[in-house]
């Protein structure tokens, strides 16, 4: 019989396991890109995404779990440099008590179209703030990954990578 201690252990072994299949995914997919080259997206699809990507990062700003578990995947995933690792979207939301931030703005967005209903994004944001009391980075580096679901584009990986002061190109 399974206590509660044995319960609890066997959950994040599971959600251990989780994210290192999704890190894994990652992987491929940017390994996918490197063996067969992304093409740019189309006008149409460009503009899309420039707006689910606007509404997400406005629900981020407005703390709104509500629009944000909207506009994510339900096995969403981000790595940033204030998070403690691979986070849940259930994690990003709890996060959200001891953030304070402003999105000033971002840089170099590129989109490459994955597959039909996939597509990657870099590009680099721009922000002031704290999570936790701890400064976040001004400036960083983003990799997302968007997919078409029932004609709708959700996020579904986000990673942010900080950019020391003075290295941005």
């Amino acid at each position: 019989m399974l206590t509660a201690i044995d319960t609890a252990h066997w959950e994040a072994d599971f959600v251990k396991q989780r994210d290192v299949r999704n890190l894994f995914a990652v992987v491929f997919i940017v390994f996918g890109l490197l063996v067969s080259p992304a093409t740019a997206v189309s006008p149409e699809i460009e503009s899309e995404i420039a707006a689910a990507q606007s509404r997400l990062d406005a629900a981020f700003a407005n703390a709104d779990p509500d629009e944000i578990r909207e506009m994510v995947t339900s096995d969403h995933v981000a790595v940033t440099p204030y998070y403690p690792g691979p986070t849940s979207i259930d994690g990003q939301i709890a996060a959200l008590a001891g953030t304070e931030f402003d999105f000033l703005g971002e840089e170099n967005r590129q989109i490459f179209e994955l597959s039909d209903s996939v597509v990657l994004i870099t590009q680099e944001k721009l922000y002031t703030g704290s999570r936790g009391g701890v400064p976040m980075p001004s400036r960083v580096a983003v990799a997302a990954i968007w997919v078409q679901t029932d004609g709708k584009w959700l996020q579904r990986y986000y990673q942010e990578t900080a950019i020391p002061t003075g290295e941005a190109e």
